[in-house]
């Protein structure tokens, strides 16, 4: 029987099919190009297959680990960089994606031990330096955070969050110039982070470009116009410059968005007392010891002061 050239690809392509479906690399690289596209659950099944067919595959099983992270699935993320490491003791990913998992978790003692483990295996890992920085930013250990983060971003400049953390660090030095720089740094690699600009902002307002910071404060308002941190710190931004109408209505539309910014209710509250509306900004005040019973003496405190300074004239 003499084949057609249709049935000859036919064939061909049957046994490449049958090929790939041994081939655990094949499997991985699948899972890889589906993680990538989003597909979690069909990387998670590719994953699978390829650890399956292959003993010794730490690769696959610390992709199948972040991929099961993806899906809030942390227990069986844990699990299989644990079998990694024990797959394979010199494999740094592991140990780096097990110390974020801690580190997320708010686990920073077990965090920095993996992640100091990752460093002894591989000595030039970018990220196990950025996420070794952040355990020390989170711990207040402050300088050593910038130490880290610094190599960090010497080892790969387009690491984005280890600019973003590093400004971070130096906000909380107060070393606003390095803050702003490294956050420039990192809006240049990630523009529509709003909340990027809104820290940038901030470093500002408090290093006292207070233009500098309203502009800032609108980028993150035009990128993120639900969230009422942006609003109240332009608010407070543009109540320093002595614009009233326009930080007063930022102030009453962050406690619109979010009844519990008691910040924004003073802020209004201040406004319509500088303003001569005294009635006004006692209802601020008050509205702020509801929203925050935890310091109703502060507010309420602040209302008598008021009234009793309209009973004074």
């Amino acid at each position: 029987m003499r084949l057609t050239g249709k049935s000859s690809a036919l064939i061909l392509a049957l046994a490449a099919l049958a090929a790939c479906g041994r081939d655990p690399d094949a499997f991985y690289r699948r899972g890889n190009l589906a993680y990538s596209r989003g597909e979690t659950m069909k990387a998670i099944e590719l994953y699978t297959r390829a650890v399956l067919l292959k003993k010794k595959f730490p690769e696959a099983l610390t992709s199948r680990g972040l991929a099961y992270e993806r899906v809030r699935d942390t227990g069986k993320a844990e699990n299989d960089y644990k079998k990694a490491i024990d797959m394979d003791p010199s494999y740094a990913p592991a140990y780096n994606n097990l110390g974020a998992l801690y580190l997320d978790a708010g686990n920073y003692e077990q965090a920095g031990k993996y992640l100091d483990l990752a460093l002894r295996k591989d000595p030039e890992n970018p990220l196990a330096m950025l996420n070794r920085g952040i355990v020390h930013l989170k711990r207040k250990d402050t300088v050593a955070a910038v130490n880290y983060l610094t190599r960090a971003i010497e080892l790969k400049k387009d690491l984005a969050l280890a600019w973003f953390q590093r400004a971070a660090a130096y906000g909380e030095l107060r070393q606003w110039p390095q803050a702003v720089y490294d956050m420039d740094e990192f809006i240049r690699l990630q523009p529509r982070v709003a909340q990027a600009w809104f820290e940038r902002g901030r470093f500002k307002f408090r290093s006292g470009d207070t233009v500098g910071a309203i502009a800032d404060f609108n980028k993150a308002v035009e990128l993120r116009p639900e969230v009422s941190a942006y609003r109240y710190w332009r608010g407070v931004a543009v109540y320093r410059t002595g614009y009233r109408e326009g930080a007063l209505e930022d102030a009453v539309k962050a406690y619109t968005l979010d009844n519990g910014n008691a910040r924004a209710r003073v802020l209004a509250g201040d406004i319509r007392a500088a303003a001569g509306d005294v009635p006004g900004a006692i209802a601020e005040y008050e509205a702020a010891a509801e929203a925050d019973p935890a310091r109703t003496e502060f507010y309420s405190g602040r209302a008598r002061a008021l009234a009793g300074r309209g009973r004074n004239k």
